[in-house]
């Protein structure tokens, strides 16, 4: 029996410990007629692995095979001013959104075997968006659970297609728990907020280029969305001082794979046939969130990232002997890295 006091004591200390533990509402709560300017940036480069052709499904085993080498390098950013117009439990019953600037940067390098027409070959894209300007309002359907995005009244020339795939959350409110914490609990999150926020949340904002391929039916980040599987973890690890205040720092992890495709014009000279592009990628991330419990709003993000992605360009062409599918296949691997903060 004596040897068992200690331990039962020991038992009971820790227990009181934990007991001891603040408690903490880690909710998302601003005043009505509130102004958060937010800016995110998504900074990605990835190069190839791997390059194969197939015909019907089969690898094509044959010696001069091309070697064809691609690095990409993607960098986005977005900056939007959110005016809390009206608020309801937990979300904006009515949100006006300022798209302040939305604009991107690409880089793409072909390196080609020596000798190859036309040599190695490198492109610079600018990408900008028609929404650069425009503000937005959000408001919140309580029947039908979801938000309905809208310009204003005095906006007689907006495009509706540019804002159909939008979405309100840009507050990071999915990383949150839906109960109190203390230190070192976790809690599970969803793919679709894990994915959303290895990219910039806020949907599709058409932060495109010129001559880029406009998609038919739904985007591709649509697609992605729609298609995500995966899960991760958040968990409150302490609060820290940062700037005179007492931040909760959430560190996140998280695994998620998604998929989308659409269809391509033919190359210029091609027999005829159909052409479409099909993405796989998928992202193993970990970084942490920090949020003021006072302000009860974020104040900083970042996560980092890992990516595969497997990029399939598909033609079905017609042949003496039947119709074919010839597949180029690019396997490609890479880093992200999300960032956003409020000014």
């Amino acid at each position: 029996m004596k040897l068992l006091r200690p331990t039962a004591f020991l038992l009971l200390g820790g227990l009181a410990v934990a007991a001891a533990l603040p408690v903490m509402d880690l909710v998302f709560k601003v005043d009505e007629k509130t102004k958060l300017t937010k800016t995110f940036v998504d900074d990605a480069s990835f190069s190839t692995t791997d390059f194969r052709m197939e015909v019907d499904g089969k690898e094509i085993e044959a010696e001069g095979m091309p070697e064809i080498s691609i690095s990409v390098s993607n960098k986005t950013s977005v900056t939007v001013t959110d005016e809390y117009v009206k608020m309801a439990e937990g979300r904006p019953a009515v949100l006006k959104r300022t798209f302040d600037k939305l604009s991107g940067d690409s880089t793409e390098k072909v390196d080609l075997p020596e000798g190859a027409p036309g040599g190695d070959q490198e492109k610079e894209t600018k990408r900008e968006s028609k929404l650069e300007g425009q503000t937005i309002t959000f408001t919140w359907d309580a029947k039908e659970e979801e938000y309905t995005a809208s310009y204003p009244e005095d906006n007689k020339d907006g495009d509706p297609e540019l804002i159909e795939d939008l979405t309100e959350d840009m507050d990071l409110r999915g990383f949150l728990p839906e109960k109190s914490v203390k230190e070192g609990d976790s809690w599970e999150l969803t793919g679709r907020v894990i994915l959303e926020n290895v990219g910039i949340p806020g949907g599709d904002m058409h932060i495109d280029a010129e001559d880029e391929e406009k998609d038919e039916g739904p985007s591709m980040s649509a697609q992605m969305l729609e298609n995500c599987e995966g899960k991760g973890t958040a968990t409150f690890v302490e609060e820290r001082e940062v700037d005179g205040k007492k931040l909760a720092v959430i560190k996140i992890t998280g695994e998620v794979k998604s998929n989308g495709s659409m269809p391509m014009k033919m190359p210029e000279g091609a027999p005829e046939g159909e052409r479409n592009r099909k993405i796989e990628v998928g992202y193993e991330c970990e970084g942490e969130l920090l949020w003021d419990p006072a302000a009860n709003h974020f104040v900083s993000c970042e996560l980092a990232s890992k990516l595969k992605m497997t990029m399939r360009m598909s033609m079905e062409v017609e042949a003496p002997d039947g119709q074919h599918t010839i597949d180029q296949v690019f396997e490609f691997e890479g880093e992200a890295k999300f960032t956003a903060s409020i000014d």
